[in-house]
């Protein structure tokens, strides 16, 4: 994933990189603050809905970020959680991806 950083201050502008991605907004510290939407949001009813609670968009962008480091964890575990418990057959995962990329 490409992603570029830029300051907090720049979260209001809807920004995005050459590959019409959203670039991320990161903190002094370099951490992940909120990511810039393009059109093509992931969450626009969440988006709609946290702008009628009268959230700014930089909240918005915060909150945001949030729901998708959360929705990346559970990803995480529900595919070790799979592998765990033998519904996803790793090896054969690995297998067809070094194929493909043989390919």
């Amino acid at each position: 994933m490409l992603a570029l950083t830029y300051h907090v201050a720049a979260a209001k502008s809807r920004i995005s990189n050459s590959n019409g991605l959203p670039m991320v907004c990161a903190d002094e510290k370099g951490r992940r603050r909120g990511i810039l939407m393009t059109e093509n949001d992931k969450y626009p009813e969440l988006r709609e809905y946290l702008r009628g609670q009268n959230y700014s968009d930089v909240e918005i962008n915060h909150i945001l970020a949030e729901v998708q480091d959360y929705e990346a964890e559970t990803q995480v575990d529900s595919i070790m959680d799979s592998i765990d418990s033998g519904h996803l057959d790793i090896q054969a995962l690995i297998d067809e991806a070094l194929k493909k990329l043989a390919d």
